[in-house]
């Protein structure tokens, strides 16, 4: 199961520790008590996004998160290539000693 998102007023935090005042990651983690792997992820989704502090600051929050975290559009040709799963089959199997 996926960990929860920051909140996006913390999300700004780290943007604006980062981009405007230049402090380490290390320091982002312990100031605002996020682990160095989320402050890398979250910040990693910026610089995909082309987000500045100056845009960032001006932006409302769900017109950040969407640049952050952008919906994956599949395209219908995929999906229909996907393979649905068969009922019956999987119920043998559950149904089977072995598993």
């Amino acid at each position: 199961m996926p960990n929860r998102r920051l909140s996006l007023r913390k999300i700004k935090e780290i943007l604006r520790l980062k981009l405007e005042c230049g402090i380490s990651e290390r320091e982002i983690s312990r100031s605002c008590q996020v682990s160095r792997s989320t402050i890398a992820d979250y910040l990693r989704r910026a610089t995909a996004a082309k987000l500045t502090w100056t845009e960032a600051s001006l932006l409302l929050e769900n017109q950040i998160e969407e640049r952050l975290f952008p919906t994956e559009h599949v395209p219908s040709s995929v999906k229909a290539q996907r393979r649905t799963a068969n009922i019956s089959t999987i119920s043998y199997a559950l149904s089977r000693n072995s598993i």
